[in-house]
């Protein structure tokens, strides 16, 4: 029996010696392939990375959109700008109205100071403050 045992122990030994073998050379041939199948997704990424977006066709509709939208929004800023400047130039004559008032109410004040402090000058020739009392007698000579 213990022969038998030993025949049998023997048997099973090569068999596992076998199997052994063919699993180390089945474990080489998956490290060889997975080594394979690593290279070429990197030959691919490269590879797509070099293709650039012509043959994608979502990239170049988003990239035909973003060229109209740039186009647009130049338009509209140049737009602006002309705006501004319009804007600008009708500021500038507002303050040189309103100066030129101002240098027009200051000169008639000073009018008016000089016709109160004179005693020659009746006064009733003192132009009102508010027209709603009538009309004007007649022009001064300060609004030339």
């Amino acid at each position: 029996m213990i022969s038998t045992q030993a025949a049998e122990n023997e048997l099973v030994k090569t068999k596992l010696g076998g199997l052994d073998a063919e699993l180390a050379t089945e474990r080489e041939k998956l490290g060889k392939k997975k080594t394979e199948r690593e290279r070429i997704r990197a030959e691919n990424l490269q590879r797509k990375q070099q293709q650039g977006f012509a043959n994608n066709d979502l990239l170049v509709i988003d990239f035909e959109k973003r060229k109209s939208e740039i186009t647009r929004v130049e338009q509209k800023i140049a737009e602006l700008k002309e705006r501004y400047g319009l804007l600008e130039q009708e500021a500038g004559n507002r303050r040189h109205a309103r100066a030129r008032r101002l240098h027009l109410l200051a000169r008639l004040s000073s009018a008016r100071r000089w016709q109160r402090r004179t005693r020659w000058w009746p006064r009733a020739r003192v132009r009102p403050r508010c027209s709603r009392r009538g009309p004007l007698p007649r022009p001064w000579p300060c609004d030339k």
